[in-house]
């Protein structure tokens, strides 16, 4: 057996750690390459996206930067969100007509 040296984004603060079982350092993404054979540690765009070795909560895929499926992120940097139910959005949509047709009855 071989010893390496710990790269940038490796938490290898536990003794007798084997490569396959490295976790990311907070702020860092650990890609799997080569089916399994090799892996990568790349900085996350948003440090906040990668947490303890993992995705930020309703975070998925390469570096963290994807919402999961249902949920939506607002502006870059921010966290992910509930997307609203399709019936809240059409009573907004229906709410906000009203409003501009009472608008116009009202200039005129």
């Amino acid at each position: 057996m071989r010893c390496d040296a710990c790269t940038d984004g490796m938490n290898c603060d536990k003794p007798g750690l084997v490569l396959s079982s490295v976790e990311a350092e907070s702020g860092w993404w650990r890609g799997v390459i080569n089916n399994g054979s090799a892996f990568t540690f790349l900085q996350c765009l948003q440090p906040s996206n990668c947490v303890d070795g993992r995705c930020a909560a309703n975070r998925v895929g390469a570096l963290c930067a994807v919402c999961e499926s249902g949920y939506h992120q607002s502006t870059q940097g921010s966290e992910c969100e509930k997307c609203a139910s399709q019936s809240t959005s059409i009573a907004g949509t229906i709410g906000f007509s009203i409003l501009i047709v009472a608008a116009m009855v009202g200039t005129f």
